[in-house]
């Protein structure tokens, strides 16, 4: 980080480590989705370090992440509405989802979507596909390869 606009990146890089091991290790939806939130909000801050230039790709990519998020969001609130549903644990929230495909598979169907939708969003999977190609070349340097090698392998 040689530029004085970058100083405040490593701390940004820590949050988004820390973001991607809680992604991974959370327990429940409410957790994922902090951490997956956090990692959106600090992307979007380390793609655009204080470069006027890089504000524009940092901003596709932050309303399609948001999109996402508030696809995931719906999707999780809904299942947590659902009575068969009912609770906020991964694991159990997906045995039971696979279990109410039978009987109610149009809301299970709305459920996968939302989610389905935050994922292509993260992904840039068309639709969302025109972010990436900004944001690499605006991000800094040691940003990039990390975006494209594991970030867009979130969803």
């Amino acid at each position: 980080m040689h530029e004085e606009e970058e100083r405040g990146i490593n701390f940004l890089w820590i949050l988004l480590a820390g973001s991607n091991l809680a992604i991974f290790f959370s327990l429940d939806w409410i957790t994922f989705f902090i951490a997956w939130e956090i990692m959106t909000w600090t992307s979007f801050f380390i793609i655009t370090p204080g470069w006027k230039n890089s504000f524009k790709a940092a901003n596709w990519y932050f309303i399609l992440s948001m999109l996402g998020a508030y696809a995931m969001l719906v999707g999780i609130w809904w299942m947590y509405a659902t009575p068969a549903i009912h609770t906020l644990n991964i694991a159990s929230s997906i045995a039971l989802l696979a279990k109410l495909s039978v009987t109610a598979p149009g809301t299970v169907g709305i459920i996968i979507a939302l989610f389905v939708l935050s994922f292509f969003a993260k992904s840039a999977v068309f639709p969302f596909h025109p972010w990436p190609a900004e944001a690499h070349a605006e991000a800094p340097d040691d940003f990039s390869p990390y975006l494209s090698g594991i970030m867009i392998k979130y969803g």
